[in-house]
C-alpha cells in the first residue's frame, strides 16, 4: 500500500479484520528524533499515545468537542513516522465531516503526544 500523508484519506481506504477497521499513515511531520526512536521509546510512545486516546473517550461524555472517540480502538506508533489506527464499525456511521474533523484532531493529538515524548 502507498504511503497516505493525511490520515483522513487512510482512514477512509482501510481494510476490515474481524469487524475492526485498521489504517495506517506516515507522519510527515513528526521531528526526525521520532523517526529513530529506540523500541523503548517507542513502547513509551504508545502508552503515552493510549492514555491520550483513553483521556479523550472520557471527555467524550461531557463534552461535544471528543464527539466521536470511543469510535477509536486503538492508536499505535510504529517507528519510522508510521501509525496504526484500529476503527470500530461505528466510526463509518459518523457523518464524513464529522469523521473527517475527528480525524484531524486526532492526528494533531498524537502529534503532540509524540513531541511530548
Amino acid at each position: 500500500m502507498n504511503k497516505v500523508k493525511n490520515i483522513t484519506i487512510t482512514a477512509l481506504a482501510c481494510f476490515s479484520f474481524g469487524g475492526a477497521m485498521v489504517a495506517t499513515n506516515s507522519l510527515t511531520n513528526a521531528v526526525p528524533t521520532v523517526a529513530a526512536a529506540s523500541q523503548e521509546n517507542i513502547d513509551i510512545a504508545n502508552r503515552d499515545i493510549a492514555t491520550y486516546l483513553a483521556n479523550c473517550q472520557q471527555y467524550e461524555s461531557n463534552d461535544k468537542q471528543f464527539d466521536g472517540y470511543t469510535s477509536i480502538k486503538n492508536i499505535q506508533y510504529l517507528g519510522n513516522k508510521q501509525v496504526k489506527v484500529t476503527v470500530n464499525d461505528d466510526f463509518y456511521q459518523l457523518s464524513k465531516p464529522h469523521r473527517d474533523l475527528l480525524i484531524d484532531s486526532l492526528q494533531n493529538g498524537v502529534i503532540g503526544t509524540l513531541m511530548d515524548d
